[in-house]
């Protein structure tokens, strides 16, 4: 009998082919979980690469052509976030969207962020500023939630 899985926290499972992870939208792309994570420098420069990018109404002669290129822009979203994520293994679904993600490589190692865009937070550490919050810590906090709702 498969154990229970509990809310929200996605589960690293032995399968036929190997270990995977039980997650849906954040399971991780394991090709990827190698890359090195990108640092905050980095990260800045591709958001504001991205954002500079971004279709103004007035540079297309009709609302077909800015629409396609609005929604082209908005896809690259999606490929930003993925490099993004890149170095990094989801572990829980929080709602609303927002994921909690471990990174595994380069500097943030052992580090937790969570996956703001739906909110238009970004993805970002999680702790209060300059501080970052370790596997562990989150981990208790989750299961002295978890405990705390049943």
């Amino acid at each position: 009998m498969p154990a229970e899985r509990a809310p929200g926290l996605n589960v690293l499972g032995r399968t036929a082919t190997g270990w995977a992870w039980d997650g849906g939208e954040g399971r991780p792309r394991h090709a990827i979980l190698s890359a090195s994570f990108v640092t905050a420098r980095e990260r800045v420069r591709l958001l504001a690469e991205h954002e500079d990018q971004e279709p103004e109404r007035a540079d297309f002669a009709t609302r077909e052509a800015f629409d396609a290129a609005y929604n082209e822009w908005r896809d690259a979203d999606d490929r930003l976030f993925a490099r993004f994520a890149d170095g990094a293994v989801c572990l829980s679904h929080e709602g609303c969207g927002h994921f909690h993600w471990l990174v595994v490589t380069g500097p943030e190692r052992g580090s937790m962020w969570v996956d703001g865009f739906p909110a238009e937070g970004g993805f970002r550490p999680l702790g209060a500023s300059g501080a970052r919050v370790g596997f562990a810590d989150w981990y208790l906090g989750w299961v002295a939630t978890s405990e705390s709702l049943q």
